[in-house]
């Protein structure tokens, strides 16, 4: 939201704009982010893989051995496992696979093997 003089009471900003809250305009949302419109209107959130930089007001990317856990988070990557190149998970040493939803490494189901070419159970 803006402080919009013309009608004398707050805004919300544009799509691809935010505001800071309470401020008479709106920014244009930094590289690397994008607007959660209709969920939050007037906020930016960054694309995975990067994470919110708060004094800078800008989107960085996520440091290495960690991967993007959300609306501008980054956590670390577990023990045994190291950040994928576009840092949307972590791949795991063999024989183990990266599970997106409990967010860890683990094992293949009985009677699966881990892909060579991807991390995946076949």
């Amino acid at each position: 939201f803006y402080w919009n003089s013309h009608t004398d009471d707050c805004s919300i900003c544009p799509h691809g704009l935010y505001s800071l809250g309470g401020d008479s305009e709106c920014l244009h949302c930094p590289s690397n982010s994008l607007q959660v419109v209709p969920i939050q209107p007037g906020t930016c959130v960054c694309k995975a893989g990067y994470k919110w930089n708060a004094v800078e007001h800008q989107c960085d990317a996520c440091d290495t051995g960690t991967f993007y856990a959300g609306p501008n988070e980054c956590f670390p990557c577990l023990d045994g496992s190291r950040s994928s190149p576009t840092h949307d998970g972590c791949i795991c040493e063999n024989p183990k696979i990266w599970h997106v939803a409990s967010r860890t490494c683990q094992y293949c189901p009985f009677g699966a093997y881990k892909s060579v070419s991807k991390d995946e159970c076949e």
